[in-house]
């Protein structure tokens, strides 16, 4: 009954995380960088101003942003949590290709779909910004195919597409082809690793430094690069969690349930304290980088976004530390005491059901027994 109890909390927690989560990771970083885009001039909610553009900017960035985040969260998840565990312990194996089955069958495709629409959406909010938001101009192929073929902005967009293209090809193929080799599911699962990571760059290039000055573009591409791995270590994992993991345990008895929960999660703990890290450090140095004052905290809207982020950044901290060092370890104590008791009663039942056929035996033996000294015995004189 406790672990059931255990289990209820670890995903109520899990959920209060997710919008956590998507505020202070992907929709207040998106208004804090929304002045990237605008050339080097400061717009949109960086001044408090908020205007069609800048929100139709802001909603395709945030929509990259979470989709690739959790796409590369699952590849992390499949790549050193699902297959490591599984090697040590095979009694998981059946369980883990479950999840790996429910992601590719219901989320990876649609997933990679909605990236490569919203990639779309940030060459259109470009074209908004260059044009001073003429929808017209804006939405006239000239215009974006100029875009996506000049500057360092269009080959960044059009190898983050490509990226895009190429994995939903694997997506397609793990969907039709279901019965594969252990070889070929290791080596695709690499590749979408890899194809992932490539893709951070692309949103790096293509989000982040649009307007950076080249004296610290290289810092600035490395920082942003590291954060979106650690949203993927850590936020990625929570969603992989909560949308792939726990539903594909629902199906499972309470001791399924139980043990997989304190078998898998483990694995899963020194990626999320490594995201936790990136998270604060890069953090910290893109604000020393960006040279924001403290003044600029205070009164502009760009401080405000960094001030609120790092607040809810906090809270998700504290949601991820009563997780992984709270209900995790303790419900796999919890499990060790009911596979204990199991045991115990298993062996129990074994020893009844040996000694029962023996104690039958013996009363059998004995009546015979007793029959034959009834009948050897003289009989009595009259």
């Amino acid at each position: 009954m406790l672990i059931r109890i255990l289990h209820k909390r670890i995903a109520r927690l899990v959920l209060l995380a997710i919008p956590l989560a998507l505020s202070g990771t992907f929709f207040f970083p998106a208004i804090a960088s929304a002045h990237v885009l605008g050339g080097g001039n400061l717009t949109g909610f960086y001044t408090g101003q908020i205007d069609a553009p800048t929100i139709f900017n802001l909603v395709m960035v945030t929509l990259v942003l979470l989709g690739a985040v959790f796409w590369v969260g699952a590849q992390l998840w499949l790549n050193f949590v699902l297959q490591t565990s599984s090697e040590k312990h095979k009694i998981e194996q059946g369980v883990n290709e479950q999840a790996q089955a429910r992601f590719e069958q219901r989320f990876s495709l649609p997933t990679l779909i909605v990236i490569l629409l919203a990639n779309i959406g940030v060459l259109i909010g470009q074209a908004l910004n260059v044009t001073g938001g003429d929808w017209g101009r804006s939405l006239s192929p000239a215009s974006l195919l100029g875009l996506a073929t000049s500057a360092r902005f269009g080959v960044f967009w059009l190898i983050g597409e490509g990226v895009i293209i190429v994995a939903i090809g694997i997506a397609l193929y793990s969907r039709l082809a279901q019965q594969r080799s252990r070889q070929a599911d290791t080596l695709l699962s690499l590749l979408n690793l890899l194809l992932g990571l490539v893709l951070f760059i692309s949103i790096t290039m293509t989000t982040y430094t649009a307007s950076v000055n080249s004296d610290i573009i290289t810092f600035t591409i490395v920082l942003n690069w590291l954060r979106l791995l650690a949203a993927a270590l850590w936020i990625g994992g929570i969603f992989y969690i909560v949308a792939v993991y726990l539903p594909t345990l629902k199906k499972h008895s309470l001791a399924d349930e139980a043990r997989s929960l304190a078998t898998v999660l483990p694995y899963f703990t020194p990626l999320a304290i490594a995201g936790i890290i990136l998270t604060f450090v890069t953090l910290i140095f893109g604000t020393t980088l960006n040279q924001v004052t403290l003044n600029q905290l205070i009164n502009s809207a760009y401080g405000r976004a960094l001030i609120v982020e790092f607040v809810l950044l906090l809270g998700l901290l504290v949601c991820s530390i009563i997780q992984l060092f709270l209900y995790s370890p303790r419900i796999s104590k919890e499990f060790r005491k009911y596979a204990y008791t199991a045991n115990r009663f298993a062996a129990l039942d074994s020893t009844t059901t040996v000694d029962a056929p023996q104690s039958a035996s013996l009363a059998q033996q004995t009546s015979a027994a007793e029959r034959v000294v009834a009948t050897d015995q003289p009989a009595k004189p009259a």
